[in-house]
């Protein structure tokens, strides 16, 4: 019977150091830290990235012969890191052979010194490989490593011991780069589920009766994420499973080494002796330390009548796992090295090449939009814990898939409405699988939108799709949702900035829509090609085009970036321009448009010269105004301002055809509907993503990004 939740940790988790003559107090870094750092590394990883992809890309070649890749390594004589520099070697053979590329690779052992790994590194760069792979001596220290390599240009990733979250954004995020390792959470969690099941399987765990375990816990570095996470969750998750558990004693950081947690193990059992039941370790090689030191009093012998103290490791290196078939330690759970090694060539070959990291591969980036996560699994010999999740079914015949729409009568909205319906049923019949779409229309109204939810989400369809109708509002929709336990994603309108992580990252939900800036791009590039082909758009000749600007949302990312960019793109292209007016928020509404662009064109005339639509609707609901002064009629003889939107509805195209608009930016309503269906299934039936799909993750790690396409005539 579990035991029942009732003191709370009677010893804060107080940190001393193992190392020789330092007896020093270790401050530990927060999960508050953490997370602060995750979500800034999420809100820069796309343009970081992006950034680094292009430089890589500049003169990169995908016919190259050979590739020579450095790797530096931390300590050749860490069991785990054995594993996946093995990893490596058989990866960089078999894989540069399917590739026809031979993969040279020269790996350095810094011997656990960070000094070393500098004098290394600095050699290494300079003689400018073609990509670097770097397990970092000490986690805090990445900076120099990148200094080095941004000096001589280089790409790079880290992976296995994570960047602090202090230094993050500046040594993987801010040059581009990638992190491949694991999630910090995840094996303190298994360390703390296993407990539990172990307990409950046996309670006599708990010697002396007393309803609480006592514990004593061996951390690797104090400033280490993975260490920090470990040591935290072990505890959390094990008490969160209904234990009781007392610390006895400080946290030992003992560097992951198995002599240095033997000695703290020998101190801690002439305390404790007895006393301690269970033996936390953040890896396999202090856990067998720690076993070293029992078997020296008679414990843990093999011998089921010796006493036994419950030891559960990470990483289940080989000695580990022959330790619990003989009776030493108790559970582990395995850090794949064989994948982190296959993941760390496979990537370093893309980076050498001037590719996107994921290019080719099965790999999704995870939701920090910075690294590749390794699962784990857990590793026991009491069958009555499972060593792994199973994934769920895809054996469902029926999909009830709601979809909550910000409203109906949007042109662009009802195109992405319209391949919804058509891929449910082509996608349906292609899977054997019937979709039932329920579709709300909020009519721009997120009281209303909110009501519908609310009634959707308590039926618990297998998965809703959201446009919401409030960018900055969608924090109440994903509450309903994780009440009720169903997956959703987001389409079309973006929530906020502010909102992002707390709507899509933080609950693993995905973004539909486009990159923000690429339309303002393009209606900046298009008003720059008019202009060089016909001058006379700059009417009164003063080499200023006057411009007045129709955006749709004031917070909307989109609309935010459409403004911007489509200005700053064409004074890049060369032109000069300049405002008239204040910009016109207008809702993405025609009607609204109208009415403003009534009053503009009274105010400013033959002045305006440019008319900026961050959508076709408002840029027909401008034209229909200036059309009833005469202006864009078709008639060749009639006086013409240019007007530039973006979606490319068929009355914008037909618009444009008949010499009212003169060109849009084309948002593939059908594409984004293809794709929320297509992903949305994936949802349902509990897959990734983007499985079985040709789409890619953006590098904000969050969201898959539909192109646009210019429309002229």
């Amino acid at each position: 019977m579990r035991k029942v939740l009732s003191i709370v940790i009677v010893a804060a988790i107080l940190l001393a150091l193992c190392a020789c003559g330092n007896n020093s107090a270790v401050t530990a870094t927060t999960t508050a830290a953490a997370a602060a750092a995750t979500t800034t590394a999420a809100a820069a990883a796309a343009d970081a990235t992006t950034a680094a992809t292009a430089a890589a890309a500049d003169g990169a070649s995908t016919d190259r012969t050979s590739l020579d890749i450095g790797v530096l390594v931390w300590k050749y004589d860490d069991a785990y890191g054995s594993t996946v520099r093995t990893a490596m070697e058989k990866y960089a053979r078999s894989i540069g052979d399917e590739m026809g590329i031979s993969i040279n690779l020269n790996m350095q052992d810094a011997n656990d010194s960070m000094a070393t790994q500098l004098e290394q590194a600095t050699i290494m760069f300079a003689n400018k490989p073609d990509f670097v792979i770097i397990n970092v001596a000490e986690v805090a220290s990445g900076q120099s490593l990148v200094d080095l390599a941004q000096e001589n240009g280089v790409p790079f990733l880290f992976y296995n011991k994570e960047p602090t979250p202090e230094t993050i954004q500046s040594v993987v995020v801010d040059p581009g780069a990638i992190f491949v390792g694991t999630t910090p959470r995840e094996a303190g969690d298994m360390q703390g589920e296993i407990l539990a099941d172990l307990v409950a399987a046996n309670p006599s765990i708990d010697k002396n009766g007393d309803g609480t375990i006592q514990y004593v816990m061996f951390m690797g570095e104090a400033s280490n994420p993975e260490a920090i996470a470990r040591t935290q969750y072990s505890v959390e998750t094990a008490i969160a499973n209904g234990l009781a558990l007392e610390q006895l004693g400080e946290t030992m950081v003992c560097n992951w080494d198995q002599a240095a947690a033997q000695d703290a193990m020998t101190a801690a059992f002439a305390r404790y002796g007895d006393e301690i039941e269970v033996i936390f370790a953040n890896n396999d090689m202090m856990g067998l330390g720690a076993l070293a030191a029992l078997n020296a009093g008679g414990y843990n012998t093999g011998n089921p009548d010796d006493p036994y103290i419950t030891i559960i490791g990470v990483d289940a290196v080989e000695a580990a796992l022959e330790s619990i078939k003989a009776g030493g330690m108790t559970a582990t759970v395995m850090q794949d090295g064989d994948a982190m090694g296959r993941a760390n060539i496979r990537l370093a070959i893309n980076g050498a090449l001037g590719r996107g990291w994921l290019d080719g591969t099965d790999y999704t980036l995870s939701p920090d939009g910075y690294s590749v996560r390794i699962p784990y699994a857990k590793i026991t010999t009491d069958d009555s814990i499972p060593s792994g999740g199973a994934a769920p079914g895809a054996d469902k015949s029926t999909l009830n898939i709601g979809v909550l729409v910000w409203k109906y009568d949007d042109a662009y909205g009802s195109t992405v409405r319209t391949a919804m319906e058509k891929y449910a049923k082509s996608l349906g019949d292609d899977m054997g699988i019937a979709i039932n779409l329920n579709m709300q229309d909020a009519n721009d109204s997120m009281a209303t939108q909110l009501e519908q939810a609310t009634i959707m989400f308590a039926s618990k369809p297998d998965f809703v799709i959201i446009n919401v109708a409030e960018v900055a509002s969608g924090q109440s929709l994903v509450d309903l949702a994780q009440e009720y336990g169903v997956p959703f994603l987001f389409y079309n309108k973006e929530p906020t900035p502010e909102t992002i992580q707390s709507v899509v990252i933080d609950p693993g939900a995905i973004f539909i829509g486009t990159t923000p800036r690429e339309a303002g791009d393009m209606q900046g590039e298009i008003l720059a090609d008019l202009v060089a082909a016909d001058p006379s758009i700059d009417k009164n000749g003063d080499g200023v085009i006057q411009y007045v600007m129709f955006m749709g949302e004031a917070s909307n990312p989109e609309a935010i970036a459409r403004t911007h960019y489509s200005v700053a793109t064409a004074v890049e292209n060369g032109l000069t321009l300049e405002q008239l007016g204040e910009t016109m928020v207008c809702n993405w509404d025609q009607a609204a448009a109208q009415d403003a662009m009534t009053a503009a064109f009274a105010r400013y005339g033959d002045e305006i010269e440019v008319i900026f639509a961050n959508n076709d609707m408002m840029g027909l609901g401008a034209l229909a105004a200036i059309n009833a002064s005469g202006y864009n009629t078709g008639n060749p003889d009639d006086p013409y301002i240019t007007i530039i939107g973006v979606d490319a509805v068929e009355a914008a195209i037909e618009s444009i055809r008949t010499g009212g608009m003169t060109a849009t930016v084309m948002q593939d309503g059908d594409a984004m509907g293809l794709a929320n269906i297509r992903i949305a299934i994936n949802g349902a039936l509990g897959r990734d993503w983007l499985d079985g799909t040709d789409y890619t993750l953006s590098p904000d790690g969050y969201s898959v990004r539909i192109p646009y396409a210019k429309i002229t005539d």
